[in-house]
């Protein structure tokens, strides 16, 4: 999720440089010596910008949002990858400046096609987690042109939200491809709203007809689809439904399979994590281990650190738990069963630099994302027998796929 927006905290972390730039872009003039201020000297900027006309203070904090919501590894990713769809890199001229949020701010002032469009497709780093139905299947269609389809999706959404819930009378869908990817941008129309706003005339009831968002995310070669929609289960399923019918004429649509992960092998140390040799996950360590006593109500969690020592959770195990015959009171790792892990990956990143990724998974759930490097996570989740979403589990820890 994107950082929240706050100026003062903005004007802190912006290079002076780039800001005076922005201001540039604007046509600002603030009478500052800006490249004279200190760091935190951000006062005389901040009641400069506040002075602003409200169309003028608009634009610019339009662009300072959309700079901050860039500003993490994975918008940064987004921008380097819109950049090669448009035919050029971008990694050298990034790599000498310092900060993310630099990084952001330099793409929007100098490459603004790769910068708008990045904002675009970031959408699931954007757009609350809590409303993704992820990786729902359809079905897999590689290189498929489904642009002709923008005008029938209209039709649907606003067809199903008109006759279920009253609302979406109007819908806009945008469309936009990349690579195997395939990204459609919904917007119904919503109740019409009387909110309270502020205008050159006081504070008065601002009436207008807002729109809500979905987004599907196809992939084509995968043939997975992601929604976000801010509803329940019911209507997501309805969405995949209506996407699959209208989309890609598809009739029969696999059954969802609830998430299952087979952590019972990670107790030995000589558990391994498959991944290709040319991945660049380039090394996968327990941090820590939650274990359930059978029969009890009892759990215990190991944490440590395997910075140095990638088998110091199984040393902390021998200490923890009984080894040898149990004891009065002792409990043995056979007592136990692994109900959530925390894993440490090390992940080298297309600058050559090297980057950390910690995430948890419990039987049911896992913390990775859906995109960019998490993604090759879970493929090495799969191959490893941990991930065993619909293939059968044959009760000694062995998973083989479904015929």
């Amino acid at each position: 999720m994107p950082a929240h927006y706050n100026l003062r905290s903005f004007l802190r972390q912006l290079s002076r440089e780039l800001l005076k730039e922005l201001f540039d872009r604007h046509g600002i003039e603030t009478g500052l010596e800006l490249l004279a201020l200190k760091k935190r000297q951000i006062d005389p900027i901040f009641e400069t910008i506040n002075a602003l006309s409200e169309d003028r203070r608009q634009k610019l904090d339009d662009d300072f949002r959309n700079i901050l919501s860039l500003a993490t590894p994975g918008g940064i990713r987004h921008i380097v990858e819109e950049a090669r769809f448009q035919g050029f890199e971008l990694i050298e001229e990034l790599q000498p400046i310092p900060s993310p949020i630099d990084r952001a701010a330099w793409a929007c002032l100098y490459h603004g096609p790769v910068f708008e469009a990045a904002i675009r497709l970031a959408v699931r780093e954007l757009l609350s987690g809590r409303y993704w139905k992820r990786r729902l299947p359809i079905a897999p269609l590689p290189g498929a042109e489904l642009d002709g389809a923008v005008k029938p999706l209209e039709a649907a959404i606003s067809g199903y939200f008109n006759e279920q819930e009253g609302r979406g009378k109007a819908c806009l869908v945008e469309y936009l491809k990349r690579a195997n990817l395939h990204h459609f941008f919904g917007y119904p129309e919503d109740f019409p709203a009387s909110p309270l706003a502020w205008t050159a005339q006081g504070l008065n009831p601002h009436c207008y007809r807002p729109a809500f968002e979905i987004v599907f995310v196809f992939d084509d070669v995968e043939g997975w689809l992601d929604i976000y929609c801010e509803s329940g289960r019911e209507t997501a399923e309805r969405l995949r439904t209506l996407f699959a019918e209208t989309v890609i004429a598809l009739r029969n649509i696999p059954e969802v399979k609830r998430p299952a992960y087979r952590l019972e092998g990670l107790k030995s140390r000589t558990f391994q994590f498959i991944r290709p040799p040319d991945s660049p996950i380039k090394d996968v360590r327990l941090k820590r281990l939650g274990f359930a006593i059978r029969g009890e109500p009892t759990k215990i969690s190991i944490e440590t650190d395997p910075t140095t020592d990638r088998f110091a959770i199984h040393r902390e195990m021998g200490r923890v738990f009984v080894t040898r015959p149990i004891e009065m009171n002792g409990i043995g790792p056979a007592q136990t069963k692994i109900v959530g892990a925390t894993l440490t990956a090390t992940i080298e990143q297309s600058s050559g630099r090297l980057r950390t990724r910690t995430f948890d998974i419990t039987e049911k759930s896992c913390a990775l994302k859906y995109d960019g490097h998490d993604l090759l996570l879970r493929g090495m989740l799969v191959a490893s027998g941990i991930d065993i979403t619909g293939r059968p589990d044959h009760g000694d820890g062995a998973t083989r796929p479904a015929a």
